[in-house]
């Protein structure tokens, strides 16, 4: 994802109709809201519905059958973020993405995208690699975290 997502917004920000913005704002306004609600299963669908809208917003039917297809793997990263608590920022950094393309600014929506994907990956990192340093202190008490996993 962090390899298409940045250019799927800025090809976004070039080629969005208004019926394109309207459902982007509204899986972003969704989203932010289930985030505050605590619904983690709505949210999850929402931040999902958010990037696969951006990739219908491109106009490329590719870039959104590869969107679709990755729409699993996607709903998992976004359920693994949500239970170990970085959910937050992964959904706050969604509006200045939407604020890039509604200003028809590719850099900017590109630029908005890379800096998602950068935290998102990030973060996933930092989720399973707690999880497997956790995994080894309980199995391997006196042995601590995998070397290499930064703990």
């Amino acid at each position: 994802r962090e390899m298409i997502e940045p250019d799927i917004a800025a090809l976004a920000a070039e080629n969005a109709g208004p019926d394109d913005l309207a459902t982007i704002g509204r899986f972003l306004e969704e989203a932010e809201d289930t985030w505050r609600r605590g619904d983690a299963r709505k949210n999850v669908v929402a931040d999902a519905g958010f990037h696969e809208a951006l990739a219908e917003a491109t106009g490329n039917r590719l870039v959104t059958a590869i969107t679709v297809g990755l729409h699993r793997l996607m709903l998992q990263a976004l359920d693994i973020q949500y239970r170990v608590g970085t959910r937050e920022h992964g959904i706050l950094s969604h509006r200045p993405i939407f604020q890039a393309i509604v200003a028809r600014d590719p850099e900017g929506a590109r630029k908005a995208m890379n800096e998602h994907m950068r935290y998102t990956r990030l973060a996933l990192q930092d989720a399973t690699d707690g999880s497997l340093a956790e995994a080894d202190s309980q199995t391997e008490p006196n042995q601590g975290a995998r070397p290499g996993r930064g703990k």
